[in-house]
């Protein structure tokens, strides 16, 4: 069916640092009939954009105790994106149309439906609610993570919400973690899909295949790693999960405390939220734990995998071979590498490593860069390495 046919209308909350015309937008354009776009002047540095971050620092700067100051900041550019989007979503019926929001628009969306300003279908793509919110910390109680998919949990089984929430994200986004869309889900009961490979952009990201083998030698030092850094992300988490669940019932008890003389039922509403606060929180641990156990089983399933492809190409003996040769070997460094032209790597490389199962596995076993990737045009100099090999001569 054409998607153009469809009488809906689509609400896109754009990017941080992207805005009307950017490519999500334009695919929506070139899919539906009718798509709305606020440019919603939303950027991290740039003064001129009016709800930028940046704007908000200089006009909090002398109003705003320092330790409160990027919260404050980030929630007010929040508010305002929110204000912004206010009548675009007034002017649809909510049953007939879509909210879709990417990033930082997909945290805007968050808030919109946790106060009750949308409560029709909607898509959050990679949103960065709890990334920006949990990293800051809210400046109102309300806005913490928790208390808003509280919020949005209520909202979603009251029986005037007229559509399903999807969150959408990729299993490669290093800028959100998925983490955050399944702590989401998990609270709020919103429908998590998970694109294998996508990244932030929800592009696929380039598998690795034999560019990146392991060996025998270092299997046991990558599964320790991995679990090391898994334990080690857990208990960050568990820890802020937890400050923040205790800070947040603090307040919301005071609160309540407050108003218990002047409205009981205000004060009964309140000890609920704080029991719903509660809740989300316990979802959010064991979705971290099941997470963990998730990641850390599939990370050793991947290593194994890439082990299993290189003995079955090549042959167990060679491979073992190789893997203690390796640790003798002086090879070229990272930055040299990305710099050489596919000719000289392989002149370079063949001429160190003759006794090293030549210049694939030497290659494929250097350390990454800091950022833990391969240069693209170290990638390359690989594959050419790799087709210009003899296997034949490895096991002479």
């Amino acid at each position: 069916m054409d998607c153009k046919q469809l009488a809906m209308k689509i609400i896109f909350f754009h990017g941080l640092e992207s805005g009307p015309g950017a490519r999500k937008h334009k695919w929506l354009q070139e899919n539906y009939a009718s798509v709305a776009c606020v440019d919603m002047q939303m950027s991290v540095a740039d003064p001129m954009k009016s709800h930028s971050f940046a704007r908000n620092v200089m006009t909090n700067l002398f109003f705003t105790a320092p330790w409160n100051l990027p919260s404050r900041c980030i929630e007010s550019s929040l508010e305002q994106c929110l204000s912004c989007q206010k009548d675009e979503m007034a002017s649809v019926e909510h049953q007939n149309g879509v909210l879709v929001g990417s990033s930082w628009g997909g945290a805007v969306a968050t808030l919109a439906i946790a106060r009750g300003l949308w409560s029709g279908p909607a898509v959050l793509i990679a949103p960065a609610y709890f990334a920006v919110m949990g990293r800051f910390g809210a400046y109102s109680p309300e806005n913490e993570p928790l208390a808003v998919y509280a919020a949005i949990s209520e909202r979603l089984k009251s029986p005037d919400y007229c559509g399903q929430v999807i969150v959408v994200h990729g299993t490669a986004d290093e800028r959100i973690p998925i983490d955050h869309s399944r702590t989401m889900a998990m609270a709020t009961g919103m429908r998590l899909l998970e694109v294998e490979g996508a990244d932030h952009s929800m592009r696929k990201t380039e598998l690795p295949s034999f560019v990146e083998q392991d060996f025998e030698t270092v299997l046991e030092a990558e599964h320790q790693r991995i679990d090391e850094d898994l334990d080690r992300e857990t208990q960050s988490y568990l820890v802020k999960i937890e400050a923040q669940e205790k800070d947040l019932k603090e307040r919301i008890e005071l609160r309540a405390k407050v108003a218990e003389t002047k409205d009981p039922a205000k004060a009964q509403q309140l000890r609920n939220m704080a029991e719903s606060v509660t809740l989300a929180a316990d979802a959010a641990r064991r979705t971290k734990h099941t997470a963990k156990a998730a990641r850390s089983s599939i990370a050793r399933q991947k290593v194994a995998a890439r082990k299993r492809a290189l003995e079955k190409a090549l042959g167990p003996e060679p491979a073992e071979a190789a893997s203690r040769e390796i640790l003798r070997m002086q090879l070229p460094s990272q930055e040299a590498l990305s710099t050489m032209s596919p000719q000289e790597v392989l002149a370079e490389v063949s001429a160190t490593a003759a006794t090293c199962f030549r210049s694939l596995q030497v290659v494929a076993l250097r350390p990454p860069d800091e950022t833990g990737r391969q240069t693209p045009r170290a990638n390359r100099c690989i594959v050419a390495c790799f087709l210009s090999l003899q296997y034949s001569e490895v096991r002479s």
